[in-house]
């Protein structure tokens, strides 16, 4: 988070559930198969019913807990125009994070590389349209320049559509060598959703004559359980020791290590 200040994102702390509605207006969808009129894709989502509502009506627009950041930064502008001037708009938020991980039954059931709940730091850009190409390549250069800093061993992917959610028009995952599991492992990605989310939350700039929808980005800078394994996987010494990258040590009271538990 002190890098991302530093290169401009504005820090914030959001809350761990946004209404239906604004989850859906995400791109992530958070009706059942069921409910979507069985589309074969299995929601991420976990939804909240209240105690008082499990044996009456559910809500129409009931709450639910946030898969990322991203949701509720993105809604914090929701149905506003913006002022040219005031773009591109940059935050960061630190947040809970969900995943019912449907689908993913059997895979990397073991340690904290798949969680139901972890914690990560993202960002958010609201960018004008002709802007928004530079803007993913400047939250893709934050990500890289991170992760170097840490000494890790990474790859950048450009996912072809076939791997795209419902709101990106781009994406690039940041993949890192894992020793231990013997494999790349995502760690990071970095979305151009262009005026998918704007649209539905109604974000738009002011224009000549007209607005026009903003473009909205998103890159993922810190989700701590992968970075975690990552970093513990790539500095284990054979004698149990891990070497605390130095960007690292002023957060750990100046220790140059971990030592194993005798």
């Amino acid at each position: 988070m002190t890098r991302a200040a530093a290169a401009g994102f504005v820090p914030h702390i959001t809350p761990d559930a946004a209404r239906s509605s604004v989850v859906d207006a995400c791109g992530f969808r958070p009706r059942s198969n069921v409910e979507d009129g069985g589309s074969g894709e299995a929601s991420q989502i976990y939804r909240m019913t209240p105690v008082a509502d499990e044996r009456g009506e559910h809500s129409a627009d009931p709450l639910c807990l946030v898969a990322t950041a991203e949701i509720p930064l993105v809604a914090m502008k929701q149905q506003q125009i913006l002022d040219g001037s005031s773009l591109p708009e940059s935050v960061a938020g630190l947040s809970h994070c969900f995943r019912a991980e449907a689908g993913a039954r059997g895979r990397d059931t073991r340690g904290i590389y798949r969680l139901h709940q972890f914690t990560k730091v993202e960002l958010v850009t609201l960018s004008h349209p002709s802007h928004s190409n530079a803007e993913l390549q400047r939250l893709l250069d934050f990500q890289t320049s991170l992760y170097a800093d840490l000494g890790l061993t990474f790859r950048i992917l450009q996912m072809s559509s076939h791997e795209l959610g419902a709101s990106a028009y781009q994406k690039y995952d940041i993949e890192a060598w894992m020793p231990g599991r013997k494999q790349w492992g995502e760690i990071s990605s970095a979305s151009n959703c262009t005026d998918y989310q704007a649209r539905r939350l109604g974000i738009r700039v002011r224009g000549e004559g007209q607005h026009v929808f903003v473009h909205t980005l998103n890159a993922t800078a810190v989700a701590v359980p992968r970075l975690a394994v990552a970093l513990l996987e790539s500095f284990q010494r054979p004698d149990g020791h891990v070497v605390i990258p130095s960007v690292l040590r002023s957060w750990m009271m100046g220790m140059e290590s971990l030592a194993p538990q005798k």
